[in-house]
């Protein structure tokens, strides 16, 4: 009997390797083919990913490779500045410095025209009244007028004597004035005191 069971088993599993496999199995084996497929359409998908991931980082180090490098060429643009604004103030400290001088040269300058101008002024002397004539020698007439006054002046002492063209005593219908400069004060002082003689 146990014989004859062996014989049908065979029989059966012969059958079953001939006809196929077994539903069960080859729907287990149709879901594992699936999940293979589903796995590996995910790793693909996976993978894209990555690679895409990999790419935008390979895309960020560039641009910030870029970055780096405009920060250094501006970096090197900003220490140029500097540096041309520092010789900038240096050359604008030296003008700064040589206005300085230029002024104080200029100020030396202007006072000693204006005691140039003090000096002639205190050796210079306005006389009034005194009648004009066509060939007149105003030297001789204010050196006579001083001889008249009991100044000691003398021709010598005198730079320059000249009527005055344009002056409000000619408007008034007076004889123009007369300048006198002398080459001291000292004679100058004297005509100037000695006019306290003229009602003499």
């Amino acid at each position: 009997m146990s014989h004859n069971k062996a014989n049908t088993r065979s029989k059966s599993s012969k059958s079953v390797s001939d006809e196929g496999c077994d539903p069960e199995v080859k729907q287990i084996l149709q879901k594992l083919d699936e999940m293979k497929k589903t796995s590996d359409a995910q790793y693909q998908n996976l993978l894209q990913a990555v690679n895409k991931v990999n790419q935008r980082l390979d895309s960020l180090e560039t641009e910030q490779n870029q970055v780096i490098e405009s920060l250094d060429f501006v970096s090197k643009d900003v220490e140029d500045l500097k540096k041309q604004y520092r010789e900038l103030r240096s050359v604008v400290s030296k003008l700064e410095n040589i206005n300085s001088n230029r002024s104080d040269e200029e100020r030396k300058v202007i006072n000693s025209v204006k005691r140039i101008e003090q000096e002639k002024n205190l050796k210079a002397l306005l006389i009034a009244n005194v009648p004009s004539s066509q060939h007149e020698d105003t030297t001789k007439i204010v050196t006579n007028l001083a001889a008249k006054l009991e100044a000691s002046i003398m021709p010598g002492d005198i730079e320059s004597a000249f009527r005055l063209k344009s002056d409000a005593a000619a408007h008034a219908g007076k004889p123009p004035l007369i300048m006198v400069k002398f080459t001291n004060t000292t004679s100058r002082d004297n005509l100037y005191n000695s006019r306290k003689n003229f009602k003499k």
